[in-house]
């Protein structure tokens, strides 16, 4: 009878420590693992999208943007050159807002820039013939390019003459190149006086394909001494 009671006993005191290994196992489990580690999952997912965040984050101040314009009445030509500071190749969309005397709103115009490399520049056009602006504002939005820049990939060559410039342009890569694209200032001394752009493309596709060439001609309707061209392509 003893021993019955002993082992009853034994018995009891093993189920007791069971049940508390249980009860602080579900509370160690519980706590770490649902919340806890969701918490720390989170956490460190927070920790991994901040430091993404500030590896990829571009900045206004990654920027430089230079405002001409040109034309006058109803006709007018506002160009933002964009310069890129920043380590990334980044698209950029802008929006110009064309502003009467009064502040007053007249009309609004967008346009984009893709695949600019680090250290290069490329410039806007927004056309307005509603009025006669007095002044303009813009927004610019900055993001990192999905596509890499393949400017490198082409033979370019110039030639200037008293009207226009003629531009040859050569895929010597192994690779087509998508929307190989050449915009051009021209230039009275330090006025701006005329904006043009082109597409270095055949006529029934969107790549210039390897060992390909093509030439355009960019006109100036106005007197100009000097030009700046600007090149993207990816």
């Amino acid at each position: 009878m003893e021993n019955e009671k002993k082992k009853s006993k034994k018995k009891w005191i093993i189920i007791a420590i069971i049940i508390v290994l249980a009860i602080i196992g579900i509370a160690s489990c519980g706590g770490d693992d649902e919340s806890g580690t969701v918490s720390n999952n989170e956490s460190s997912k927070d920790s991994s999208n901040k430091k993404s965040d500030n590896t990829d984050k571009l900045k206004d101040s990654d920027f430089e943007v230079t405002e001409y314009r040109y034309g006058e009445g109803n006709d007018n030509t506002y160009i933002l050159k964009v310069q890129n500071n920043s380590k990334k190749t980044v698209d950029i969309e802008a929006e110009v807002t064309a502003l009467d005397e009064n502040g007053e709103a007249l009309s609004v115009a967008s346009d984009d820039i893709y695949t600019l490399e680090p250290g290069k520049a490329s410039v806007m056009e927004f056309y307005f013939n509603d009025g006669t602006p007095a002044k303009f504002e813009y927004n610019i939005d900055y993001s990192k390019s999905s596509h890499e820049s393949k400017v490198s990939n082409l033979d370019i060559s110039e030639t200037q003459n008293n009207k226009n410039v003629v531009i040859k342009c050569t895929n010597t890569s192994n690779e087509s190149v998508s929307y190989p694209e050449v915009a051009i200032l021209f230039f009275k001394g330090d006025t701006l006086v005329q904006y043009d752009m082109s597409f270095f493309l055949p006529d029934t596709d969107d790549e210039l394909k390897p060992g390909k060439s093509k030439s355009v001609e960019l006109e100036c309707d106005e007197d100009f001494d000097r030009y700046e061209t600007f090149y993207t392509a990816w």
